[in-house]
């Protein structure tokens, strides 16, 4: 795959300065960071709209529609999934009690 002329200008980092590293090193520090916390105000948020009964009602709802109606799989799943009734978990918790008998 021939490369742009974007990538010319790049150099590899252990060619670069060990101030120039540093310096790379802290800006992406910085910029982690502010991804981070962006991350947690919006998931702060969501829990707080979610925390309203009429949303989750009416999420609840629109996933019973779509899976009933549409025959939407995911829909269906997610349904499943939040009832507990994944296959994967029902099989781990049936093993986690047959072991539980016979190690008694």
């Amino acid at each position: 795959m021939p490369k742009s002329d974007g990538y010319k200008n790049l150099i590899p980092v252990t060619q670069l300065s060990e101030e120039e590293q540093r310096k790379m090193r802290s800006n992406a520090g910085k910029k982690s960071g502010e991804v981070r916390q962006k991350r947690k105000q919006m998931k702060e948020h969501l829990l707080l709209l979610l925390s309203e009964g009429k949303v989750q009602e009416n999420i609840l709802v629109s996933m019973i529609k779509e899976a009933s109606e549409k025959g939407n799989v995911k829909a269906a799943e997610f349904i499943r999934d939040t009832l507990g009734e994944k296959p994967k978990e029902q099989i781990e918790n049936d093993i986690e009690v047959k072991i539980t008998r016979k190690s008694i």
